[in-house]
C-alpha cells in the first residue's frame, strides 16, 4: 500500500524484479497495452513497449518509463479494478436513434476479459484509496462527501529528437469514485505545465483538476455521499443552534 501511496520508483522495481519480465510483458498484453482498443474512431494509437529483456529497460518500464500508453487504455485498466476485474470494450456510441426515437442500433457493454480475481480489484480499490488522503500523493483530488481512488504520474516530456526534454513533463491522475463501488473513471493529462506557483507533479496539477471535475460528475450523476464533509457539521450545529 505504501509503495502506491508514496508513489515509490524503487518499490515498484522490487515487485517488478519479482515477477520477472514475462509476467509483466503477459499483464501488459492482458489490459491490452501497447494494442489499438478498436474505438470507433480512426487514428488510434497503439503505444510503445521498450524491450523488456534489457534489465535497464525493465528496471525503467516498472514505473512507467520505456512505456507509452494513451489515456483511454489507462481508462480501459482502471475500469476493471473499478468493476471486479473486468476489461470492458470502450464505447463512443452507445445507441443510433432514429427521427421518430425508435432505437436502430445498440451497443451493448462487452467484456474482452477477466484480467484480475475480484479480490484483486476489491485489495487494489483500497490500496489506490490510499494515494488519496493526506499522507499519499494525491491528497489534491479529494472530492468532498466520497472516498475516491487514483494515481498520480510525472514523466519527463520526450522532444522531436526522441531525447527527454530538462525541466519540461507530462503530469496526470487517474482517479475513480466512490472508491468502494467507482460509477466512473476519470483520467487527467497535462502536457507540459509551465507553473512556477507548485512543483510540476501529478499531485499537484493534475490532481486538483480530478477533484473539480469528479465533483461535478457526482452531482451530475446524482451520487448520494458516503463520507462526512469537512464544515458540515459545523454549519448543522449552528443551524440547530439557532
Amino acid at each position: 500500500d505504501e509503495v502506491l501511496m508514496k508513489s515509490s520508483n524503487i518499490g515498484t522495481y522490487k515487485f517488478a524484479k519479482q515477477i520477472g519480465p514475462e509476467n509483466y510483458m503477459s499483464y501488459l498484453n492482458a489490459y491490452g497495452f501497447a494494442q489499438r482498443t478498436g474505438i470507433e474512431m480512426s487514428g488510434e494509437q497503439r503505444g510503445l513497449v521498450a524491450d523488456p529483456t534489457n534489465p535497464t529497460n525493465y528496471s525503467r518500464m516498472a514505473y512507467g518509463y520505456g512505456v507509452s500508453v494513451t489515456p483511454l487504455q489507462v481508462a480501459m485498466a482502471y475500469g476493471a479494478i473499478a468493476n471486479g476485474g473486468k476489461l470492458m470494450q470502450p464505447r463512443i456510441i452507445k445507441e443510433v436513434v432514429a427521427n421518430n426515437g425508435m432505437v436502430v442500433e445498440k451497443f451493448e457493454p462487452k467484456v474482452v476479459r477477466q484480467v484480475m480475481k475480484e479480490r484483486t480489484s476489491l485489495q487494489l480499490r483500497n490500496a489506490l484509496s490510499k494515494v488519496v488522503s493526506e499522507k499519499g500523493t494525491a491528497s489534491r483530488a479529494a472530492v468532498p462527501g466520497f472516498k475516491s481512488l487514483g494515481k498520480t504520474g510525472t514523466a519527463i516530456k520526450i522532444g522531436t529528437n526522441g531525447r527527454y526534454m530538462d525541466g519540461h513533463y507530462v503530469v496526470s491522475f487517474v482517479g475513480a469514485l466512490p472508491a468502494d463501488d467507482p460509477a466512473f473513471v476519470c483520467v487527467v493529462v497535462i502536457d507540459d505545465p509551465l507553473t512556477t506557483e507548485v512543483h510540476r507533479y501529478g499531485g499537484t496539477i493534475a490532481a486538483p483538476t480530478f477533484a473539480k471535475i469528479g465533483e461535478r460528475a457526482a452531482a451530475y450523476m446524482n451520487l448520494v455521499p458516503t463520507e462526512p464533509i469537512e464544515g458540515e457539521e459545523e454549519v448543522l450545529a449552528v443551524a440547530k443552534k439557532d
